[in-house]
């Protein structure tokens, strides 16, 4: 009796093991991680500070940041790292323009960590005085030859200037050349 009784034990264990598969998951993840928090909040005012962070709901990862950022004015040693869900950003103390607004701009350079779906067009804008510069520039740019409009950057700079050291305004264009000074 102890034998058939073995036998059968022994044949369920097999039978049991036999089906183990790798789990199915979801359908595929196509957002992009949404902000949660951003210090200094967008369209802050009276901000003069050398730091900043923006926290997403989602773990994130960066491609080529440091081509894809710019800060218009200027912003001199302008730094940014991710960590976990944070993308933190840094500069060297200076003196901003009295009564200006700032903007950095990350492109499409901040994704989700897995698919690295992108959040297009990251910005952070502030001001150092009481309002925010609501005064638009809009063009679209087409260049003579196929290009990648994303490797490009869009400066705006004082009339009669003959060096371009420090550009008042930078932009990058969208893929179809489109540019927002603003």
């Amino acid at each position: 009796m102890r034998v058939p009784i073995f036998f059968f034990a022994s044949a369920l264990v097999f039978i049991g093991c036999a089906v183990q598969s790798k789990p199915q998951g979801g359908p595929r993840d196509e957002t992009p991680p949404s902000i949660l928090m951003q210090d200094p909040k967008m369209g802050a005012l009276y901000f003069n500070g050398n730091e900043a962070s923006i926290s997403f709901d989602e773990y994130i990862q960066v491609k080529d940041l440091k081509a894809s950022m710019s800060s218009t004015p200027t912003i001199e040693g302008l730094r940014a790292e991710v960590k976990g869900k944070r993308l933190l950003v840094n500069w060297e103390e200076q003196a901003f323009r009295a009564q200006t607004t700032y903007r950095i701009t990350f492109g499409d350079a901040v994704g989700d960590l897995n698919e690295n779906n992108t959040y297009s067009n990251l910005e952070m804008v502030w001001s150092t005085g009481d309002f925010i510069d609501s005064l638009q520039l809009l063009l679209t740019i087409q260049p003579e030859k196929k290009v990648a409009f994303e490797s490009l950057k869009v400066w705006l700079v004082e009339s009669n200037t003959d060096t371009v050291d420090h550009p008042i305004f930078v932009a990058t264009p969208s893929k179809d050349g489109a540019v927002s000074f603003g």
